[in-house]
């Protein structure tokens, strides 16, 4: 099979909406899980005054999503890719709002990690799932085949979402005057509190919403059969 130039996969691939939607949902997925991750030490440091609970608040927020990864081949066989994704979305919102609740409730701290890193597994498994039928939907739209172009907006938008959720932190501390030398004000506390919980359930009621958009499987009886 012949390639088709960059000229023509490009202005195809820019036009097709499940690209930038698959782009945003890699981007946000990516800077919900960074900003949990780099929001942790300050949340064991200031809000638990524990420094030792992170090593449980890493566990509890890595395994559970990469054991999930190895029952996906043997749960996919009963949901589509848009049930899986829509399963983790509302796994992250609730496991982060459980943890926004929990107070200093250390328990109901873990089960919340626990159920958030449950919904990351399908998310991010499902995103790389759905390449190949965002392809097919481009090709039978547009007559344009562009795998190059299309998987690019995984590798996009992972580097923008580790970039923008390891600076979130950052970003939020500064705006409440963190300053790592004085004893941290109410005001600082607060914004790790929120950082850690409530900011992690607001992008992923985002990535719900991108998934719901996300429905390019509507169209695979017409793209695979053409």
């Amino acid at each position: 099979r012949a390639s088709v130039p960059m000229s023509k996969q490009l202005p195809a691939t820019l036009k097709n909406r499940y690209f930038w939607l698959l782009l945003l949902l890699g981007a946000f997925s990516l800077i919900m899980n960074s900003n949990a991750i780099g929001a942790q030490i300050f949340y064991c440091n200031m809000v638990l005054q524990n420094p030792m609970f992170m090593s449980v608040l890493m566990t509890a927020g890595q395994l559970p999503g990469i054991l999930i990864l190895f029952l996906m081949p043997a749960v996919s066989k009963k949901w589509n890719k848009k049930t899986f994704l829509l399963m983790g979305a509302i796994l992250i919102i609730a496991g982060f709002a459980i943890t926004g609740l929990a107070g200093e409730n250390t328990t109901m701290i873990v089960v919340g990690t626990v159920i958030r890193s449950l919904g990351v597994g399908p998310i991010l498994s499902a995103v790389f799932a759905l390449i190949p039928d965002v392809v097919e939907y481009g090709n039978w739209k547009f007559g344009i085949r562009s795998e190059g172009l299309i998987s690019s907006a995984q590798s996009i938008g992972s580097k923008i979402g580790i970039g923008v959720g390891s600076a979130l932190t950052g970003w939020i501390l500064a705006a409440v005057g963190y300053n790592p030398v004085a004893e941290p004000t109410q005001a600082v506390i607060n914004a790790v509190k929120f950082d850690y919980t409530w900011m992690g359930a607001i992008l992923g009621i985002i990535i719900l919403i991108i998934v719901l958009l996300l429905d390019v499987e509507k169209y695979a009886d017409q793209y695979n059969n053409d």
